[in-house]
């Protein structure tokens, strides 16, 4: 079952899966980060949906933060475990269980032409990380950017006064300086660092993985991974040429046939059989 998002609050069937896999043709859809986790939810809870399936890097990157993302993955997460019972916090810190549903866990899938930072800490959390053969991982790591306009003001005799408590209470820094003061940079550096080892830990979570230190730091110093780099070290999973969903339902699709099949052929087995032995009761009556 394919599910498409067409307007808020509402989840319709897909009658053809053409429209999901022509990119020249498939809609933009824009929601809110909370309105995607919810439909992540239903989906999980959902008997009917089997996998989930998400496309990454083609020119466009989502415009969230990475506790928007943290969420989605969170969300994704659920969506993976949802053969048990799941507990996840929500915004409000109240707890949401996704319903237990029996049999295996649902698989997810991740294909990216490529990916940065945040695309990577949410596609980490997916069953299987597909990277396209041409594409790279760019694994920089966080940055924050400041542009500073102390020295494009003092040109123009333009004096900023502002109130500040503290020295490293550095909001209205942009407008008085030329650059990073040495407790402005120790302040961003503490972020940033801090955001990175909180998904470093997410990624190695979810990944077979266990990269120290040293490692961590050689991939963002060496920045962009190409394809085989990344699957070679345990980041990504497979590298196709093409998006592989056609393959993938292509696939389904036959597996769907072989279990009609053999369903068929098993209960004209049964129906043989119920012939046969009536057909030697008569023989013994007689």
């Amino acid at each position: 079952k394919i599910i498409e998002h067409r307007q808020p609050g509402s989840i319709t069937d897909m009658e053809s899966f053409q429209p999901l896999l022509d990119r020249n043709k498939q809609p933009t859809i824009t929601m809110e980060a909370k309105e995607l986790v919810s439909i992540l939810h239903a989906a999980a809870s959902d008997p009917t949906i089997s996998s989930l399936y998400a496309t990454f890097g083609e020119g466009m990157r989502f415009p969230v933060g990475t506790a928007h993302v943290e969420e989605i993955r969170n969300a994704v997460r659920i969506f993976n475990e949802s053969h048990r019972v799941h507990r996840d916090p929500n915004v409000k810190h109240e707890p949401l269980f996704a319903m237990m549903r029996n049999g295996d866990p649902k698989p997810s899938y991740a294909f990216g032409y490529g990916y940065d930072w945040n695309e990577y800490f949410l596609a980490s959390a997916f069953s299987y990380v597909h990277l396209q053969g041409r594409g790279n991982l760019h694994l920089f790591g966080c940055v924050a950017q400041n542009t500073f306009f102390g020295g494009m003001l003092d040109k123009y005799g333009i004096k900023a006064h502002v109130f500040r408590h503290g020295q490293y209470k550095n909001a209205p820094s942009f407008l008085t300086e030329k650059k990073y003061s040495s407790a402005h940079l120790e302040n961003v550096k503490s972020m940033t660092s801090s955001l990175n080892n909180t998904i470093r830990t997410c990624i190695e979570t979810s990944r077979p993985m266990n990269f120290d230190n040293v490692m961590w730091q050689s991939i963002f110093d060496y920045g962009s991974l190409t394809s085989s780099n990344s699957e070679e070290i345990g980041l990504v999973d497979f590298t196709p040429p093409v998006d592989p969903l056609h393959s993938l339902l292509g696939f389904n699709s036959r597996k769907e046939a072989e279990k009609r099949k053999k369903k068929q052929k098993k209960k004209e087995s049964l129906s043989q059989s119920s012939v046969n032995e009536g057909g030697s009761g008569e023989k013994a009556g007689d």
